[in-house]
């Protein structure tokens, strides 16, 4: 019994992260303007990363589609989303609360 249980709460779980990575990437596909293939490049790329700095996929992304939606160029968004993830590791924070913290305390490139 509690096999099944633990069964159907690990699909249920694989469900949810499916759908907010594949939100994710709709998101991040508008605001880049990218081709299908240019966004799925761009994912694996975050993935990559993710795995470098013990960071999920979702959270690598979403971080980063957070500082494209403020104009940060591509160049600049793989340091900003390593400062994030780090932020939300070390002081133990979502990592989408950690962008918005970083964003507060102003431009972090003066040539945005």
């Amino acid at each position: 019994m509690n096999i099944m249980a633990k069964l159907r709460q690990g699909i249920k779980l694989l469900t949810q992260n499916a759908k907010a990575l594949d939100g994710t990437l709709t998101n991040l596909r508008i605001v880049t303007n990218g081709t299908k293939e240019d966004t799925r490049r761009l994912m694996t790329e975050y993935s990559n990363l993710g795995q470098k700095i013990g960071a999920t996929t979702q959270e690598v992304s979403a971080s980063a589609l957070e500082w494209q939606r403020q104009g940060y160029q591509t160049a600049q968004i793989q340091d900003l989303v390593t400062a994030s993830l780090y932020l939300s590791k070390l002081g133990m924070i979502d990592a989408t609360a950690a962008t918005k913290d970083l964003t507060k305390i102003g431009p972090l490139y003066s040539n945005i």
